[in-house]
């Protein structure tokens, strides 16, 4: 949660940079007033205009995949899913009716929130009603996983992820148990330029507040108020980022990495005096028209 920093000095055809905290940039040297023919970036030498560069084990290199890459729009976490035109997508398509209550309660209840901060209704639609241009055209809020959500199950081949009846494997690490939940995003199968956001899990009692629980989008108290993961899994005893099951963020690549920093586990001792999350009885949530 450090903030970047990158300085650059430019002379004699030289552009020096000096970073901390960076894992990726973009240097336009013919753009600068004085074009430079040689960048230095942390002591490494590069030549060539429009160079992207990344930070691989600790060395600055050209960027090497030419496949899904982070950049503005398209970086995560999850909270950029929502800085651009975005269609809230609630399921209805489960076997279980109060999964699909749940769901679409939560759903507009996210939108009724955003109005009231920002003074206009986000579009949520049934998934059944989504058209194919909208996929294309939007980012996607999801709430419900394959279970309940059609358009949920469409995107679940292109992730990284596999949600089960009392499971969630986040690449290779498995999480295993009750009201298993998990919240993260990924780039749009439906369209390059685009990003999804799964709400999702694996219970009526995961989903309900799975959102809330956590934070509402642009509240001010820092990390424990917004979504700053790419991905997180949580349970009935997570209230925030200390006792999620499991969090993190992909590399630049929108791969898993095992990197120090990318990825942490739940620590035991947090949980301390916490209860389980409730959860209504049967028949208790409500939908508004």
């Amino acid at each position: 949660m450090r903030f970047a920093r990158a300085e650059a000095d430019s002379s004699g055809g030289r552009v020096q940079i000096r970073t901390d905290n960076v894992s990726a940039l973009t240097v336009l040297p013919e753009r600068m007033e004085s074009p430079a023919k040689v960048v230095s970036v942390d002591g490494v030498e590069f030549k060539g205009p429009g160079l992207q560069l990344e930070k691989w084990e600790g060395k600055w290199r050209p960027v090497a995949s030419k496949g899904l890459r982070k950049h503005m729009g398209r970086c995560g976490p999850v909270d950029d899913v929502f800085q651009d035109p975005f269609l809230i997508v609630f399921g209805s398509s489960g076997e279980s009716d109060l999964l699909s209550d749940v769901c679409e309660a939560e759903a507009r209840g996210f939108a009724d929130k955003w109005e009231k901060r920002y003074g206009y209704r986000p579009p949520v639609k049934k998934d059944k009603d989504v058209s194919p241009d909208e996929r294309r055209h939007f980012n996607l809020a999801l709430f419900g996983g394959p279970e309940a959500n059609s358009i949920s199950a469409a995107v679940m081949p292109a992730l990284p992820i596999r949600i089960e009846r009392d499971a969630i494997a986040v690449g290779g690490r498995r999480c295993e148990g009750e009201d298993l939940g998990i919240i993260m995003c990924y780039p749009s199968p439906f369209d390059k330029d685009h990003m999804v956001a799964l709400i999702a899990g694996t219970t009526p009692a995961a989903q309900y507040q799975a959102w809330d629980r956590f934070g509402s989008l642009g509240e001010v108290a820092g990390p424990a108020r917004s979504k700053w993961f790419d991905y997180a899994v949580f349970d009935g005893r997570t209230a925030g980022p200390e006792t999620l099951l499991l969090a993190g963020f992909f590399d630049n690549d929108w791969k898993l990495s095992d990197a120090e920093g990318f990825c942490w586990r739940r620590d035991e001792s947090a949980l301390a005096g916490l209860r389980p999350q409730g959860f209504p009885p049967a028949g208790a949530a409500t939908v508004s028209a």
